[in-house]
């Protein structure tokens, strides 16, 4: 049985793990791994907790806009995410070290500075991409996003002050805004959460975190039908139109219900799973406890201020 988390654990659990070759691990979370659109909605590849073996894609879950159900005449993707690599040929050209260390400063100056495009969603002859970049044995980057003409050749380049530590994990277009998921690619295995949803608008440069969304890492963004689909560590996000609020409606996995999936806040979801989540440490790395706080404060500094004081304050 998983140890219990207790509130006297933030100081050991705040501590840095030495050695460990994992950064990240989504094991005992809700995660959400991949969507697809369908006939009358979408289908949804669960990983996390609802994974029958570790590591592994879970069952696949359907929603045809009342309803959940079990989709068994569908069997999940063994890539796991549908928008993890670029299928397009965009021309990216090497970063000059004198440029990069114009976008961001370095405790430690990387020997070599990198990057490559991790993601991408064409629209026509346009084809807007994100950038990845390691942070690792002596080798860095500057993040960022950008826009390829696939008939002029034109490229274009962006690296606003939020995406510059963080390489792109997913990415889609609404027309005006570019969603994009966000994370860390270190010296070990996972991504580690640093911002996680960003919401920029491409013509007037404005960029900014999506605060009403629940997860830390995003595996995939899909704009379906005027609306936008998100799978995370976290489970899976709807984000409403303008005539409804733009509000989110989040989904987690429920295997005891009358439907495989139940809709939570974030508040709740986070009260919920955080006492259940083990405080042992794993043998390659922390501990659940530890990733689940970690992505909180990075991805929602102000929910994790909320979420701590209620365990601290908790009789």
């Amino acid at each position: 049985m998983a140890a219990k988390f207790c509130p006297l654990t933030l100081l050991f659990l705040s501590l840095p793990v030495f050695a460990a070759s994992e950064c990240y691990y989504e094991g005992e979370f809700p995660a959400a791994l991949q969507i697809e659109p369908a006939e009358n909605g979408v289908d949804v590849v669960l990983g996390g907790n609802a994974a029958r073996e570790p590591g592994k894609p879970g069952p696949v879950v359907s929603f045809d806009g009342k309803r959940w159900r079990v989709n068994e005449h569908r069997e999940a993707d063994a890539t796991n995410d549908s928008s993890a690599s670029c299928k397009e040929d965009i021309p990216l050209p090497a970063l000059p070290y004198v440029e990069a260390i114009r976008f961001r400063d370095w405790a430690v100056f990387p020997d070599a500075v990198e990057q490559k495009v991790s993601v991408c969603e064409r629209h026509g002859d346009i084809v807007f991409f994100g950038i990845e970049i390691y942070q690792g044995e002596g080798i860095s980057g500057v993040g960022g996003v950008g826009r390829y003409d696939l008939k002029t050749g034109k490229l274009e380049v962006r690296r606003p002050i939020l995406l510059r530590d963080s390489s792109v994990t997913a990415i889609t277009y609404d027309g005006r805004h570019l969603w994009i998921g966000t994370g860390a690619q270190n010296e070990c295995l996972g991504m580690r959460p640093t911002q996680g949803l960003i919401r920029y608008d491409w013509d007037t440069g404005l960029i900014a975190r999506e605060e009403g969304f629940c997860g830390f890492i995003v595996h995939d963004l899909r704009f379906i039908r005027g609306v936008l689909w998100a799978a995370s560590d976290m489970g899976v996000s709807r984000r409403g139109t303008e005539e409804y609020m733009e509000a989110w409606t989040h989904w987690t996995y429920d295997p005891t219900g009358d439907e495989p999936m139940r809709e939570e806040g974030c508040m709740g979801l986070y009260a919920r799973l955080l006492p259940t989540l083990s405080t042992e440490f794993r043998p390659a790395g922390g501990s659940a406890a530890q990733y689940f706080l970690e992505g909180l404060i990075s991805a929602k500094p102000k929910a994790a201020i909320a979420v701590l004081h209620t365990q601290l304050t908790r009789k």
